[in-house]
């Protein structure tokens, strides 16, 4: 069985599943001042846009609402071998958090083909929406051949552990202690003038960002693959920061990663080369504007599941 077949399929389809924000708020935060200088953004020092970054990422994690849109495209290209095949995954989430409330509600919008491993590239939709306020998830399905249908499962802290899913929180990890920050320009996103950073992040920090991801399986060592020069073909992260409020407004991820058989850990048979692009567009909006969540009427008839499902 080709290397990432074992996960990719069953994690990334969970994760997109159940994507949910679990924050706690806290009250007795004190908003920290924005370290400005007044030079101009194209001089100032990695200190300098270091410490920037340090307070919009405070910022951040103080938010009381705010609402979020994803694009995720993922493709994997499997090349020779017994068993080529490739597969197409694309993803697109829309939500609002109110965080004091703890009340979330998610749209998940899911497109996947695969050709290969008996499957001819047919294109498979998903449509998810997601309730979570109080101590339920509710989620409500449609699709083609289950048609549509609401659940809901008993909100704890040990599914938020084991689902460890956080749409921001998990593509916002990638710049907590980036290796070096550079300013590129300004540009306007949702009419809000913004300073574009071009931001490389810690090689550690983007290991576990990418094992998080569940574009591999568990013989992928991406501590030692991030510092192979060979397997990233192509790697940008961009950090689009708004002017007047230093809030993050997107964040935008490439990468392209080749790998053999030998650096995949996979046989030689198997495969001759793997190929992998992600690309990840996430725009967050509305930062502190109030937010309700409203339950539709029809999850009151919801069917309690165990969260028995949701473990690996």
């Amino acid at each position: 069985m080709p290397i990432l077949i074992k996960r990719v399929l069953p994690l990334i389809l969970l994760a997109a599943v159940l994507v949910t924000f679990f924050f706690t708020g806290c009250n007795s935060y004190t908003k920290p001042t924005m370290p400005w200088t007044g030079i101009p953004p194209e001089n100032l020092t990695q200190q300098q846009l270091q410490d920037i970054l340090s307070v919009s990422l405070q910022y951040h994690d103080h938010l009381e609402t705010y609402k979020l849109y994803m694009m995720t495209n993922i493709n994997t290209d499997v090349v020779g071998g017994s068993n080529p095949w490739k597969t197409t995954l694309n993803t697109g989430i829309a939500g609002a958090k109110n965080v004091a409330e703890d009340q979330t509600q998610i749209t998940l919008n899911i497109s996947i083909n695969m050709v290969g491993m008996g499957q001819t590239g047919e294109e498979q939709n998903i449509l998810y929406d997601m309730y979570a306020l109080d101590d339920w998830l509710y989620m409500n399905m449609t699709s083609t051949t289950l048609g549509s249908y609401w659940i809901k499962v008993q909100r704890s802290s040990e599914l938020e552990k084991t689902l460890n899913l956080n749409t921001a929180k998990q593509q916002i990890k990638l710049i907590n202690s980036p290796s070096s920050i550079e300013y590129l320009r300004t540009e306007e996103v949702n009419g809000v003038e913004c300073y574009v950073l071009s931001i490389s992040p810690n090689k550690s920090e983007l290991a576990n960002w990418l094992d998080e991801q569940a574009t591999s399986s568990e013989n992928l060592d991406w501590q030692n693959l991030v510092n192979d020069s060979s397997a990233f073909k192509d790697f940008t992260l961009y950090c689009y920061l708004a002017k007047d409020s230093y809030l993050i407004m997107r964040m935008t991820t490439n990468m392209v990663i080749e790998l053999s058989s030998a650096q995949a850990g996979a046989n030689p048979s198997d495969f001759d080369t793997m190929k992998m692009s992600l690309n990840i567009d996430m725009l967050l909006y509305d930062h502190n504007v109030p937010y309700t969540l409203t339950l539709p009427e029809a999850a009151a008839s919801a069917e309690e599941v165990s969260s028995d499902i949701f473990s690996n």
